[in-house]
């Protein structure tokens, strides 16, 4: 039964993701219609030429919001497994400048990937966000297209609670009745994605990042 229970959480949780992601895929992996570079069927949409083989340059540049980096400790997409002193805080400040974004477009980079929203809650990471967007709009001045990381799964409870007091309502249950977290990641806990709350707090922040990001 547990095992069951398991396999339909992530069932679920596979399909809200291929729900979410399937008309990015099917733009840039659609089929297309010989010397036209379209899509065939009723809802085909042009195949942008910037993201045809040879011309996509796209580089991930920040994974995480600094809180992340300074709270897990772990440095993902910095290529160090360990985020410790000071020189982490120092390399995120100079991962946001104009230096990089210069070289990026020196090197012909057309998109670049960096943080957006993490699970920290709209309210704690609204500085992060904001200079994401500021970010975005540099790169933009550049040339340079963006995409945003969303966290989809996980929220930090140690600050979202002051934002959604009902917090663990929203979260999956293991078999034993537990709140589900995100390995030994205590403090990330696993949010239900067929949950209607959760659900329209992803929305709120996908219009943010839509609305001022551009």
């Amino acid at each position: 039964m547990n095992n069951t229970l398991w396999t339909r959480r992530h069932l679920l949780k596979a399909t809200a993701i291929a729900a979410i992601a399937a008309p990015s895929l099917r733009l840039l992996a659609g089929e297309r219609t010989p010397g036209r570079g379209r899509r065939t069927g009723a809802t085909s949409l042009p195949v942008p030429d910037w993201i045809a083989a040879g011309k996509l340059r796209w580089v991930w540049a920040l994974w995480e919001p600094i809180d992340l980096y300074t709270r897990g400790g772990h440095g993902a997409g910095i290529g160090d497994g360990r985020v410790t002193g000071h020189w982490a805080r120092k390399w995120y400040e100079r991962m946001h400048s104009d230096e990089i974004l210069d070289k990026l477009a020196a090197a012909g980079v057309n998109l670049v990937t960096t943080h957006f929203y993490k699970g920290f809650g709209l309210r704690a990471e609204s500085a992060e966000m904001d200079r994401a967007a500021d970010f975005t709009r540099r790169a933009h001045a550049r040339g340079i297209r963006v995409l945003g990381y969303h966290q989809f799964s996980t929220v930090i409870y140690e600050t979202m609670l002051d934002e959604v007091p009902k917090l663990a309502d929203w979260i999956q249950r293991t078999p034993g009745g537990e709140l589900k977290t995100y390995g030994g990641a205590k403090w990330r806990w696993m949010a239900c994605p067929i949950h209607d709350d959760f659900i329209a707090y992803l929305k709120t922040y996908g219009r943010k990042g839509r609305l001022d990001c551009l």
